[in-house]
C-alpha cells in the first residue's frame, strides 16, 4: 500500500495530538516500525517535515527566517516575534536566525510566502532607484 508523506504526517498528528507527553514515546515508536515495516524510512525526512508544518499551524506557531547583518540581542529578538505574531494572528513566533553582512543593517523577516525587508541593502537601493527617476 502507497502511502503519501502528507498522510503519514496527518496520521502521526492524529496519534499523538491529545496524547501528554509520556503516552507519546511509544506511539512514536510504533509509528517508527509502521514505516519500517512498510519499506517507508526513506521517507522520514519528509514525513517530519510535513508533520512540523501541520503541528505548527494546529498550534498557532509560525516559523520564520530572521536574516540580519549581526547577533540580535535577545530584546530586539522577542520585539520582532511579538510583531510578526501581531500581524499573523498566532500565539507563538520560532526564528531560525541567520547572519548576512551584505545586508549591512536592519533585518529581512521570511514566514509563509511572504518577506518583510527592512534591511538597510534594501533601502539604499530603493533611494538609488528614486534618484534615479
Amino acid at each position: 500500500m502507497k502511502v503519501s508523506t502528507k498522510k503519514y504526517a496527518e496520521i502521526l498528528y492524529a496519534l499523538i495530538k491529545n496524547k501528554k507527553e509520556a503516552e507519546i514515546k511509544p506511539v512514536v515508536k510504533d509509528f517508527a516500525e509502521f514505516l519500517v515495516a512498510n519499506k517507508d524510512t526513506g521517507k522520514l525526512g519528509l514525513i517530519m517535515e510535513k508533520f512540523s508544518s501541520l503541528w505548527n499551524t494546529n498550534q498557532s506557531i509560525t516559523e520564520a527566517e530572521l536574516l540580519s547583518a549581526r547577533k540580535l540581542d535577545e530584546e530586539i529578538v522577542a520585539n520582532l516575534k511579538k510583531y510578526l505574531a501581531g500581524i499573523t494572528g498566532v500565539k507563538q513566533v520560532i526564528f531560525k536566525e541567520k547572519i548576512d553582512k551584505t545586508i549591512l543593517g536592519g533585518v529581512v523577516i521570511s514566514y509563509r510566502d511572504k518577506v518583510i525587508d527592512g534591511s538597510l541593502r534594501t533601502k539604499i537601493k530603493q533611494l538609488r532607484d528614486n534618484m534615479v527617476k
